[in-house]
């Protein structure tokens, strides 16, 4: 096999430390003050368990986890009192021992329950793509976890199955998830789940369980058997016709996504087009921003780069066929070639990186379904090199402060910073 690591981009401290999820098959351990205590792993993720158990009177519940040699961490019941109990224990490392003290209060402070369990946990699954760490220093790094994704790609090259895998400071897998259709670019979500895209056009929520959540897919290019079975699986459709590179979710809790569309342009609609391309470099694929809601997959607003853009005065940036496999039967031409969507609160805009125009732009930008906005928004600002000749919105055009200034050019995974710059 092949495995191809994407970009480390996000810590879960918190989701490993509380979420709770679905778990099968495992041991119990009983004692006074309650039933039996039964700690189960579960399905997904050998390294994720799930605790259960009553207790006499409504109680709320602290698991203090405590590894050989190292220091532990505990995990705090979420909500209000309760008399069953279900709490999931996660960040655990393959083939290690594990000392647990379950502690349960009533609402007067007094313990109603405390008991004690040892737990060994399983070796990775086989499977796993191998991982092996060079350099670790944990004192220098923040603190959390690292989630990345990695694809398996077959010897025809096409990407097959995928993982989702979080290590810690150490280099070592405390949390994995395979799926059969390469799952990248996963997100921590402001409810404690994750959300991932993958090679089908999807957009999954699942839980640190593994349990899907919601599901999100673009439709437009779909024949009709297969939305009605979209719809028989639950999945919320979008009427857009991708779903790629990024997503990000909104203050609001709206989704805005990459997207695409295609524009066929005759050869007299670019006059200024080189005198060698043929008809077939007419079938232009240009990106489209998208925001929709997260309850049903409506379209809120849509960014169509073709209509702030032109393509004939962009030609040069035409790259190969990219998306020939989504647009059956047609030679297509990636013109913008977007891969990064972000939206800054505090500028109010949302901001894109366009690998084939060595441009990042921003937009004015206001989310959310009452906030009474159709069609594109304005240009904010763009970064990037000059060029030759005029072009569309080029008073917004940053230019250097001070020093000269290295453009930066097919810029990937631009991400803001504490003090309102951009990292890429």
């Amino acid at each position: 096999m092949i495995w191809r690591f994407s970009l480390l981009h996000t810590t879960l401290w918190a989701l490993l430390a509380s979420l709770a999820g679905a778990c099968r098959d495992g041991s119990s351990s009983k004692g006074a003050g309650g039933g039996a205590l039964d700690l189960q792993p579960n399905r997904n993720c050998a390294l994720v368990y799930r605790l259960r158990f009553e207790t006499d009177v409504a109680t709320l519940t602290r698991v203090s986890v405590q590894p050989q040699g190292t220091s532990g961490w505990s995990v705090a019941e979420r909500g209000g009192p309760r008399r069953s109990h279900n709490i999931l224990i996660a960040g655990l490392r393959a083939q290690s021992t594990y000392r647990l003290e379950v502690k349960a209060r009533d609402s007067a402070g007094a313990t109603a329950l405390e008991r004690f369990l040892v737990l060994t946990t399983d070796p990775l699954p086989s499977t796993l793509p191998p991982i092996e760490v060079t350099r670790s220093d944990s004192a220098a790094m923040a603190d959390g976890f690292t989630l990345f994704d990695v694809a398996v790609w077959r010897p025809d090259g096409v990407a097959g199955s995928g993982w989702l895998i979080a290590l810690d400071s150490e280099g070592q897998v405390v949390w994995y998830f395979e799926h059969k259709h390469r799952p990248e670019n996963a997100r921590l979500l402001a409810n404690g789940h994750l959300v991932y895209m993958h090679s089908k056009n999807r957009i999954v929520e699942i839980d640190l369980a593994g349990r899907v959540r919601h599901a999100w897919a673009a439709t437009n290019l779909l024949k009709s058997a297969e939305k009605r079975k979209l719809r028989r699986e639950g999945v919320a459709a979008v009427a857009a016709d991708t779903f790629h590179h990024d997503l990000h979710e909104l203050p609001d809790g709206n989704f805005m996504v990459l997207s695409t569309r295609l524009r066929r342009l005759v050869p007299s609609a670019c006059p200024q087009a080189p005198s060698t391309v043929t008809q077939a470099w007419f079938n232009v694929v240009g990106d489209v921003l998208v925001e929709f809601e997260r309850d049903g997959g409506a379209i809120v607003r849509r960014i169509d780069l073709f209509d702030v853009f032109d393509p004939c005065r962009h030609h040069r940036a035409l790259d190969d066929g990219h998306w020939n496999h989504i647009y059956a039967g047609l030679q297509t031409r990636d013109w913008t070639h977007g891969n990064t969507i972000i939206y800054d609160p505090a500028q109010r805009v949302a901001i894109v990186a366009l690998r084939n125009l060595d441009r990042i732009v921003a937009f004015a930008y206001r989310p959310g379904s009452d906030s009474a906005q159709s069609g594109n928004a304005p240009v904010a600002w763009i970064l990037g090199p000059p060029t030759d000749t005029p072009e569309n919105h080029d008073e917004r055009r940053l230019k250097p402060a001070g020093k000269e200034l290295i453009w930066p050019h097919h810029a990937h995974a631009p991400t803001l910073t504490a003090d309102a710059g951009l990292l890429m």
